[in-house]
């Protein structure tokens, strides 16, 4: 056995970086972080040592070599052979394309912001949030540039987009703006998904307003042990999805303080690693004692090129201007009425879209990168730097 080789399944992809190394197993979506040992063992599996030279170059005995590399066979991460094999990692599509997203632009998410106002006085609504996309926020009274919006509306029905996101305020406090909104974007083709952010306290009183339109509801939650809230409880939202079923989503309030608890992360990685339009509120299941989501190849080579977050989203606000996050308001891409919408498309969004976690501080020399997401919104506003991270919920 001592001249044997390991090789690893191609569906098996090692990440040495300078601060750790990691094991993405795409079959079942697990993430190894390995420690220093693994990391130089498998190291040396991957330039065609034998278990022998293995041994021999790290100075350890034979069998606590064997035990080792007997583990990743037994997860069915690798096997072993005779001789020496190249075992190319499997890779989705062309890598040389999959670094351009001007080919086919997909927008995943569009939010579109109509109202200023709420009906509830939370005492943290102004304070930064690391979800803040799904959450309500009040404002001070704006005019509303409907016509702008509707251009807007009018574009972006006619591209690759999958969802738009009505937000405010509470965008029922206005409905007959809201159902004019609506309408309009399927009068004009739209088919995708439509969502509404409101903290849901009139939802009863819109429901069968904007039934015929197939509208999704998006209800902000938080746990009001921590913090001052109007908002619905747990119990409240519940009680509305089994009135209106699969209409009604939640999205929960995440602070810098959240990463405190384990299960806050899950929940956390949870609606970041959706890129699709559907919320869904679930608990995930530790990934090997991580606290991660699986990460399968779509993922993972998606994040090896593109922001886990910001890829796919666009925004514009009551006055018309357009941000490549709706909380990202000093990043102003133009207002609609500039007529600037094809070139935010053709030069601006690569910037947001293209931001890897690889091009972060303190992201570029950690392995789990791949597995991991980011809320820009929040480290610009906190840090006033685009390409610094402070939150890690990985830490």
């Amino acid at each position: 056995m001592d001249n044997k080789y390991l090789s690893l399944f191609n569906n098996c992809v090692f990440v040495n970086e300078t601060r750790n190394s990691s094991l993405y197993d795409f079959k079942d979506g697990s993430v190894y972080k390995l420690d220093m040992l693994n990391s130089e063992v498998i190291m040396l599996t991957k330039k065609g040592y034998s278990v022998l030279e293995i041994s021999k170059k790290i100075g350890m005995g034979l069998n606590y070599i064997m035990n080792i590399l007997n583990n990743y066979v037994e997860n069915e991460l690798g096997f072993f052979s005779e001789n020496k094999l190249f075992i190319e990692e499997y890779k989705i599509g062309n890598i040389l394309l999959n670094k351009d997203i001007s080919f086919n632009p997909v927008i995943y998410r569009c939010f579109i912001e109509i109202s200023y106002a709420c009906g509830l006085n939370c005492d943290f609504c102004d304070d930064e949030k690391i979800n803040q996309c799904y959450l309500c926020h009040k404002q001070g009274e704006k005019k509303i540039n409907t016509n702008g919006i509707k251009k807007f509306i009018n574009f972006i029905v006619n591209t690759n987009c999958l969802s738009l996101v009505f937000h405010g305020g509470d965008p029922l406090l206005n409905p007959e703006l809201l159902k004019e909104m609506i309408k309009f974007s399927r009068n004009k083709g739209f088919n995708g998904k439509i969502f509404v952010i409101t903290n849901g306290k009139n939802i009863y009183k819109i429901y069968d307003y904007l039934e015929e339109y197939h509208v999704y509801y998006i209800i902000p939650y938080i746990d009001k042990n921590y913090m001052k809230s109007e908002l619905l409880s747990v119990d409240e939202i519940i009680d509305l999805k089994n009135k209106y079923n699969d209409t009604i989503k939640i999205t929960k309030l995440f602070t810098p303080d959240s990463f405190k608890l384990k299960e806050e992360k899950e929940i956390y990685f949870d609606y970041f690693s959706l890129k699709n339009p559907e919320i869904v509120y679930d608990l995930l299941k530790d990934n090997k004692g991580l606290g991660i989501p699986k990460v399968d190849a779509n993922r993972f080579y998606h994040n090896k090129y593109r922001h886990p977050c910001l890829y796919g989203n666009l925004a514009i606000d009551l006055l018309g201007n357009i941000y490549p996050c709706p909380h990202m308001k000093n990043d102003n891409l133009g207002n609609i009425d500039e007529n600037v919408i094809y070139d935010i498309f053709e030069n601006k969004l690569v910037e947001y879209w293209n931001l890897s976690l690889s091009k972060l501080q303190n992201c570029s020399d950690c392995s789990l990168k791949y597995a991991c997401t980011d809320c820009r919104a929040y480290e610009v506003n906190k840090h006033k730097e685009i390409s610094k991270k402070i939150i890690c919920p990985l830490k």
